[in-house]
């Protein structure tokens, strides 16, 4: 029977990846069901805020919000129960807090933030849990008054699917990030009703200077079919209404909205600095954070007793600022919405509450608008008839601004409210805020391009290691063996001086290389001495060559050490260079690059595969086929995927060998009717996932083998899990060297901006619970903290998002002196001396 489903699953296999092939095939069906599970869900999330709205202020406290044109009416209507506004804000944020912090605590917040971070930090992978959790928890904070808006739970449910389609169809890394990406900008395209804005947003709101280009095509397709979906259930109608035809005809009139510009960008800035400011004050908070919500929506009750416009959403009064009814919108009254809009933003968001930050901005900038229309109106030339233009470009300027998306803004804000004509006097506007506001944005999970983010690293890395030669970075003393050496001499040689490889010398000319995998295969064959198994066959490198040249060839011949050799005399050894020899070059050129901190700061080991975990370097998309697979079909699937190895098991799923593309071909033309198990290599080199790639490639018979997999124990079994290849481990080490680099910067950074007041806190894991078993992502420390270093039997690892803490490893901290208490407190540490703590730093390795 185990059989019979193992052969279901390797045709499901192969339908699937026979149904992606193609680029343009793969995203039209990927970006239509993206599209699909977008307008179902923003059809889904849209109805549960009806609902919950209708029940807590509807029933409860009597209050029937204003809607905006495209969804209702902007009736502003009586409140009877006023008083127990606090009381539903806080209950919202209570059933809030207990749904997020019980079942998903990385759901809290704004959720497009939390998808951005999925597609930089964690290769686009989401829980499947997240979206359903934030779906609920957003829900009742945006019905029971909370100040939010409803853009990042849509984008995190079609993200999340995004992300989950990956498992289903074995994308790739970077397939499933931008599956991820597309399902961002379809999510928010479909519920704003914003197709064109939404797609563009894909691939805008990732970076602070830089698009997403592989998004953009598949957003389109995504974000149609979204807006379709969702555009049959709801109507057609933009959100505010279909425009009051404006138009743009006096350019006079840009100097004003250049103004407005400025004071967007300035207003924008304090919004994302209280916001953060805020969620930092509440992270210091000694209580359990499933009642830190509650205390933010006590708070905006308190506000909406006074000021019931800022409860939920608000895009009833954005529509009424836009009408001109100065009735219920006076100046005054605006100008004070501005300010108690971004209070009652970051209490219900920062406080751990979910919701979105784009509804609130686009309120705060439309009133901001309006306000400037209404103080300047009758006293200065060249302005519009009506606020409405201000009120429109108000939103697209600020939003636009901190979000660091100003075109897709702009294009959303114009679908919203059907004035496409005001997009000239908005780039002014926008591109003013963007300029003003710099490097603060709303999205804190945000990279300035895409040669910062562990995305697209390794691409951009390559600039930095062409400019070295191997000249620069080779050592020139060399241990060396000669032919004639026994193979016992030239391992001793090697252990002496910790090598696994020398270079063989007969006289002056360089004959061959003798590695540890030689000395193995000589025990096997019964050899003596070293030119019995050395290696003749040789790749070789030159002092002109660069380090990327080098890592090229290292990589394609599965080899981590290389002997130089002049051009002109291509026998005559002049050097040897090496992974540690490299990673000590680009060390100097980091150290070049970037100012080390006045504090202490661990530097890596000098062995940098030692400092990766093969978990880290692995790739996850690899094949497996039962034993029993007939050749001709493993050829035609490997042939399909484009891998260059098929792993073999048993019926139960444990490792029993490998094939290789050689071996199928050779196998196939001798003979097709044979199974894979006949064929494949039964005593296999393998890796495990706890290992570090330093360990895994020294164990005996590593050496030369293009890739291992990698298997974790499970019931006595050894089920596999990827495959380390040669290049995934070239592209880890490239992505770590500089996340060393992008860690000094922010440490730097950090220092400068706490005039030095920093301290190092050394943190033990412990056993009992506390975050051991966390990744370093969902830690969620503050913003003045920078984990440096993460120790782990006596090795230093780079500290990377997904690397999971373990009881026994001791975590380094940068903290600004001001900020260690939360640190301590989220490591399960009660309050200590400083003075003792940094003595202790001073007696860690490198912690000088």
């Amino acid at each position: 029977m185990l059989v019979g489903y193992t052969g279901i699953a390797q045709r499901i296999g192969l339908w699937r990846d026979q149904l992606l092939r193609g680029y343009l095939r793969k995203w039209v069906i990927l970006g239509v069901l993206i599209g699909i599970v977008a307008g179902l869900g923003a059809i889904l999330f849209f109805s549960a805020i009806a609902w919950s709205t209708q029940f807590f202020l509807g029933t409860i406290v009597g209050l029937t919000p204003p809607l905006p044109g495209g969804e209702g009416k902007p009736i502003v209507t009586g409140i009877a129960r006023r008083w127990l506004i606090p009381v539903v804000t806080t209950i919202g944020g209570l059933l809030s807090g207990i749904i997020v912090f019980s079942l998903a605590p990385e759901a809290e917040g704004h959720g497009t933030d939390a998808a951005i971070e999925a597609f930089h930090e964690r290769s686009g992978m989401i829980r499947s849990r997240i979206p359903p959790i934030k779906l609920i928890a957003s829900a009742i904070t945006i019905g029971s008054g909370g100040s939010a808006g409803r853009e990042g739970p849509t984008a995190q449910i079609a993200a999340g699917f995004g992300s989950w389609l990956g498992d289903v169809f074995h994308l790739t890394a970077q397939d499933r990030r931008i599956a991820v990406a597309v399902g961002m900008g379809a999510g928010i395209g479909a519920i704003f009703k914003a197709p064109l804005g939404g797609a563009i947003l894909s691939a805008e709101i990732l970076y602070l200077r830089d698009f997403e280009l592989d998004a953009i095509i598949p957003g389109f397709i995504a974000s149609v079919v979204g807006y379709s979906i969702f555009g049959a259930w709801s109507g057609w109608t933009p959100v505010f209404g279909a425009g009051a035809g404006l138009k743009f005809d006096q350019p006079s009139a840009l100097l004003w909205y250049a103004v407005l510009g400025v004071l967007a960008g300035v207003a924008g800035m304090g919004y994302v600095r209280f916001f953060y400011g805020l969620r930092d004050a509440f992270q210091r908070l000694r209580i359990p954070p499933h009642f830190k919500p509650a205390i933010g929506g006590l708070a905006v009750g308190l506000i909406g007793l006074a000021f019931p416009q800022v409860l939920s959403m608000g895009y009833g009064w954005v529509q009424l600022a836009i009408n001109g009814d100065t009735a219920h919108l006076a100046v005054g009254l605006m100008l004070a919405l501005v300010v108690l809009k971004i209070v009652a933003t970051s209490f219900t968001i920062s406080s751990g509450g979910s919701g979105g930050v784009f509804a609130p901005g686009l309120y705060i900038g439309g009133m901001l608008g309006g306000a400037m229309w209404g103080l300047l109106h009758g006293h200065v030339p060249w302005l519009p008839g009506s606020p409405a233009p201000f009120v429109i470009v108000g939103m697209m300027a600020l939003f636009g601004g901190i979000a660091k998306a100003p075109i897709a803004v702009m294009l959303m804000v114009a679908e919203m409210t059907g004035e496409f004509s005001l997009l000239v006097p908005a780039m002014i506007a926008a591109t003013v805020a963007y300029l003003v506001s710099g490097e603060t944005s709303i999205y804190e999970n945000q990279v300035p391009t895409r040669a910062d983010s562990p995305a697209h690293r390794g691409e951009y890395t390559i600039p930095l290691i062409q400019n070295i030669s191997v000249g620069q970075a080779m050592r020139r003393a060399v241990v060396t063996a000669t032919p004639e050496d026994t193979i016992g001499d030239a391992e001793a040689r090697m252990n002496e001086h910790g090598l696994r490889g020398l270079p063989v010398l007969d006289g002056d000319a360089l004959a061959g290389m003798f590695t540890a995998t030689d000395a193995l295969h000589a025990r096997q064959h019964g050899a003596s001495v070293v030119k019995e198994v050395m290696t003749t066959d040789l790749v070789l490198a030159y002092p002109s060559d660069s380090l990327h040249t080098v890592l090229q060839r290292m990589a394609r011949a599965g080899v981590s050490r290389l002997p130089v050799i002049e051009r002109e005399h291509p026998e005559q050894l002049v050097g040897i260079i090496t992974m540690r020899d490299l990673a000590a070059a680009l060390d100097l050129e980091v150290t070049a690059l970037v100012s080390r901190p006045t504090t202490r700061f661990t530097p890596l080991s000098d062995d940098p595969l030692r400092a990766l975990p093969v978990q880290s370097a692995m790739s996850r998309q690899f094949e497996t086929m039962s034993a029993s697979t007939p050749l001709t079909r493993a050829a035609n699937r490997l042939a399909a995927t484009g891998q260059h190895a098929v792993l073999v098991t048993d019926d139960a799923g444990n490792l029993t060998g490998v094939a290789t593309v050689r071996d199928l071909t050779n196998a196939v033309a001798a003979s097709g009717d044979r199974t894979l198990g006949e064929i494949a290599t039964r005593h296999v080199v393998v890796a495990r996932s706890s290992q570090s790639v330093g360990e895994a490639l020294a164990q005996p018979g590593a050496e030369g083998l293009r890739q291992l997999p990698v298997v974790e124990d499970r019931h006595g079994q050894s089920v596999p899990i990827g495959m380390l290849r040669r290049s995934d481990v070239v592209a880890a080490y490239l992505r770590g060297r500089d996340r060393q680099a992008l860690i000094a910067r922010r440490a730097q950074a950090m220092t400068s901006a706490h005039d030095g007041e920093v301290v190092t806190l050394d943190l033990a894991v412990g056993t009992n619970g506390g975050v051991a078993g966390s990744r370093l992502a969902d830690l969620h420390l503050q913003r003045d903290a920078v984990i440096t270093a993460v120790l782990r039997n006596g090795t230093i690892l780079i500290p990377r998002g997904e690397l999971e803490l373990k009881p026994g490893d001791r975590v380094q901290v940068l903290v600004a002196a001001t900020g260690h208490d939360t640190v301590l407190q989220r490591f399960g540490v009660g309050t200590v001396n400083l003075a003792a703590m940094a003595a202790s730093v001073e007696n860690t390795p490198g912690g000088k």
